[in-house]
């Protein structure tokens, strides 16, 4: 006798769908975020509390007339760092960086949790240390905008949303998504692109442009000792990704680890984080141009006599 068929799925149909389902989830989720580099609006949504410290200057009507003239042209993904997403325009000349500000939320909220007393300091520890690591970034941009400028080959800089002016920009994504939005609600910065330190030496090495090399190098150092006679310091001064050249003249790219600090501008201070911030390009050097190595180890005996000149740089 023939049995009948149930008119209800068996639950192991639902869970094998629910496995299949919550597999897939798994392998699109890493997945999506590895083709985007995670980047979408929302995680560069200004979501700091609005400190008036924060607040830069506003641009001028020539300003954003400049700044329009850039933003006009499309900016496409390049690639991202450990503070902002950046993006470079379709000439090749300038690189916008829009903070991630996702990675800037407060974790007071962790001292609501009641813990046992022997875990408490550590908690206050861990809070403190990432209280203090926003400030230092968010004061950074501020330095860098402020202080060094034309060393960071900055256009603009700005922290917290702004409602006195409109700055429409389109953006394209690693997926090619487009995004057009109004950049003066978002934290940004606009630099000229620039070329990195070792790719600029290696191209005048192979081109034996030995004397560009040469005076790239002192326009290197003369930029480091620039910024610290204004009382800076630099936490991350890794010359292979934190500065480049414009032309010959070096200047900085990373606008996230500046910090006031006085000592600096005394010799007994300079010189040694000067040379210990060159030690690894020094040793590059030796493996591919003794003579460059040996030019270098010269101008770092004495940095201070390395006078660091603006480079020419135009909005337009």
């Amino acid at each position: 006798m023939q049995q009948k068929r149930s008119l209800f799925l068996p639950i192991s149909f639902f869970i094998r769908v629910g496995l299949v389902i919550f597999g897939a989830t798994l392998f699109i989720r890493p997945l999506y975020y590895y083709l985007t580099e995670g980047f979408s609006l929302k995680r560069v949504e200004v979501t700091i509390e609005r400190d008036p410290a924060l607040v830069l200057a506003q641009p001028s009507k020539q300003d954003i007339e400049s700044l329009s003239l850039i933003t006009k042209q499309p900016f496409r993904y390049f690639k991202k760092g450990s503070q902002a997403y950046a993006f470079m325009s379709d000439d090749g000349k300038y690189i916008l960086k829009l903070f991630k500000f996702h990675h800037m939320h407060s974790m007071k909220w962790l001292q609501a949790i009641p813990l046992p007393a022997c875990f408490q300091e550590e908690r206050n520890s861990l809070i403190n240390h990432r209280e203090e690591r926003i400030s230092l970034t968010l004061h950074s941009y501020k330095i860098a905008q402020e202080k060094l400028n034309k060393e960071c080959a900055l256009i603009f800089t700005q922290i917290l949303p702004s409602s006195s002016y409109t700055l429409p920009v389109t953006i394209i994504d690693p997926v090619g998504r487009t995004y057009s939005f109004d950049l003066a609600h978002y934290g940004f910065a606009l630099q000229h692109r620039v070329n990195l330190v070792l790719p600029a030496l290696r191209n005048w090495i192979q081109l034996n442009k030995i004397d560009e090399a040469k005076k790239a190098l002192s326009s290197l150092v003369g930029l480091f000792v620039t910024r610290c006679k204004k009382g800076i310091q630099d936490i991350d001064p890794d010359l292979h990704k934190n500065a480049g050249y414009f032309g010959s003249t070096a200047v900085h790219i990373d606008i996230g680890s500046f910090l006031e600090n006085n000592l600096m501008t005394s010799k007994e201070k300079m010189v040694p984080d000067i040379q210990k911030a060159f030690k690894k390009l020094h040793l590059w050097l030796e493996g591919r141009s003794p003579d460059l190595a040996s030019f270098l180890a010269e101008k770092l005996k004495d940095p201070e006599k390395e006078v660091w000149t603006e480079p020419q740089l135009s909005p337009k």
